[in-house]
C-alpha cells in the first residue's frame, strides 16, 4: 500500500476549512481526499496511505488527537507527514507537538500554507 507522491488527506469537520485546504493542496499539485471527522479519517487510512495528512484537532465523534495517536501507532503510515491545524493553541499539548510534523494555526495564511505544502511535495520527490 504505497502512497502516491502527491496524495493528501484533509480531515476537518468544517466544510469551508476542508475546501480551503483542498484548493491550496491542489494548487500545490496534490490529489486530495477529504474526511469530516476522525472516525471517517481512520476508515480511509485503514484502506489507503497518503503522503500528507492535514488534521484538525477539534472535531466531533473522534478528535484529531486520537487520530494522530492512531496514525503514529500504525507503521503503515510512518512515511506520512502530519500537519495539525487548530484555532485553539491551548489544544496543542506536548504529545501533539511531539507527534505532529508541523502545527499551523487558523485562520490560515493561505499563501504560507501553499508554500509549505509545495516544499513538502518537493522534498518527497526522488532525487534524479
Amino acid at each position: 500500500m504505497a502512497a502516491s507522491e502527491n496524495s493528501a488527506l484533509v480531515v476537518d469537520d468544517h466544510y469551508h476549512n476542508r475546501d480551503l485546504f483542498r484548493i491550496a493542496l491542489e494548487n500545490a499539485g496534490y490529489t486530495v481526499t477529504e474526511a469530516r471527522n476522525g472516525e471517517e479519517a481512520i476508515t480511509i487510512l485503514e484502506k489507503e496511505t497518503f503522503r500528507l495528512l492535514i488534521l484538525d484537532l477539534h472535531m466531533p465523534i473522534m478528535d484529531g488527537t486520537q487520530v494522530l495517536k492512531w496514525v503514529r501507532a500504525n507503521s503503515t503510515h510512518d512515511a506520512m507527514r502530519v500537519i495539525v491545524a487548530t484555532a485553539n493553541a491551548q489544544m496543542v499539548l506536548e504529545d501533539v507537538n511531539a507527534q505532529a510534523d508541523y502545527v499551523i494555526y487558523k485562520p490560515l495564511e493561505i499563501r504560507d500554507f501553499i508554500q509549505l505544502v509545495k516544499r513538502l511535495r518537493a522534498d518527497a520527490q526522488p532525487n534524479p
